[in-house]
């Protein structure tokens, strides 16, 4: 998978470590990343959940930047939407799409 593996590679260690410098672009790329997962993996396997982030917590300050993440998975992913960012989960819990 090309979408984002470069860009990502420098974060060695776990998704706590992960405070990329230039965050539009890491939103950029992640979202391509979960795109391909979504067509190429989950909804062909009939995935039934997919948490879209998890203890990225360096990250957890971009409200508006993970709402466009989660609205781009909900239009692609036929399962349920689960966000992973405890902040910002309690208006926004688990979700069914469509």
């Amino acid at each position: 998978m090309s979408c984002g593996k470069d860009y990502l590679s420098y974060c060695a260690g776990s998704e706590t470590d992960i405070n990329p410098p230039d965050i539009p672009k890491f939103f950029t790329e992640w979202k391509k990343i979960l795109h391909y997962m979504i067509i190429e993996v989950a909804n062909p396997l009939g995935v039934y959940v997919l948490n879209t982030s998890s203890n990225l917590v360096r990250l957890e300050q971009y409200t508006d930047e993970w709402f466009d993440v989660f609205s781009t998975v909900k239009q692609l992913f036929n399962g349920y939407v689960f966000e992973g960012l405890k902040t910002i989960l309690e208006p926004y819990p688990l979700v069914a799409n469509g």
